[in-house]
């Protein structure tokens, strides 16, 4: 996103929906979001605010801060999501998927407990040794969830298909 020494969320909002272009709502492309640490705090208060273009297949939120971190003294500011309006994400996204390290120094593990809590369909991937997932020179596990959903939907469409014919 356009500064990540200074975050400021409208900018990264007028960024973020510049790529609408790209997204074709009448083709049958997939729509795949991906948002780590700030990302994932950016795409809660967007998605909880603001409609994409078209339904979200799979929404993987990564380290995702949802308040202000005391014992680092890091705040959200503009990024803070309001947890009262995540159902509207719900209607938005397919999937949901959350990934944490219990060993994160930069976002509690607690965060994401708080986002199961209230998505009723996520699915809470925990890691004991990631930290905040930065040093991670390839996150397997995410491309394998990717993955395997993205065929889970191709073997359901290939059933239903056949099953008309």
């Amino acid at each position: 996103m356009p500064n990540k020494r200074w975050a400021d969320y409208k900018a990264w909002e007028i960024w973020f929906e510049k790529l609408f272009d790209y997204i074709n709502p009448e083709n049958s492309s997939k729509l795949v979001l991906i948002g780590q640490s700030l990302g994932a705090a950016f795409l809660l208060k967007y998605l909880a605010n603001k409609s994409m273009p078209k339904p979200i297949l799979q929404l993987h939120l990564i380290s995702s801060p949802v308040e202000d971190n005391d014992e680092t003294g890091e705040k959200l500011i503009d990024f803070k999501p309001d947890l009262t309006k995540l159902s509207k994400i719900e209607k938005q996204a397919n999937k949901i998927f959350l990934y944490h390290s219990k060993d994160d120094h930069v976002v509690p593990f607690k965060h994401s407990v708080l986002l199961k809590e209230r998505f009723k369909n996520a699915k809470l991937f925990e890691f004991e040794d990631r930290g905040h997932f930065y040093t991670e020179p390839v996150f397997i596990e995410l491309l394998d969830n990717i993955l395997q959903n993205l065929r889970k939907l191709e073997r359901l469409k290939g059933q239903s298909s056949h099953l008309k014919s």
